[in-house]
């Protein structure tokens, strides 16, 4: 994935679900919601386990499960506008072996 990509994602993540980008009041710095989009598509996209991909990232597995769960959780509400089944043509087309 570009870095475009990704950031377009998580344009469309915080536009859909406000709560996903933590408010920081006080306390330690919360982590943003590009380190969580990344840590969740890293974890999504390899068989690495949660413990490597905190380390990566400096997080300890809960946050690292955390990431991913809120990232999910985001993804089920945005399914309308990140997936698009095929219509018409297009499913005869995707049914075809070799496509």
């Amino acid at each position: 994935m570009k870095k475009t990509s990704a950031n377009s994602l998580v344009k469309l993540i915080l536009q859909t679900t406000p709560g996903f980008n933590t408010i920081w009041i006080s306390g330690l710095e919360p982590m943003t919601a590009c380190k969580k989009v990344l840590v969740a598509l890293m974890y999504l996209s390899s068989q690495e386990p949660m413990r490597k991909i905190g380390d990566k990232f400096n997080l300890c597995d809960s946050s690292v499960y955390r990431c991913i769960n809120e990232f999910m959780e985001c993804v089920g509400q945005s399914r309308d506008q990140l997936i698009r089944w095929p219509q018409g043509e297009d499913q005869a087309l995707v049914s075809q072996p070799g496509s």
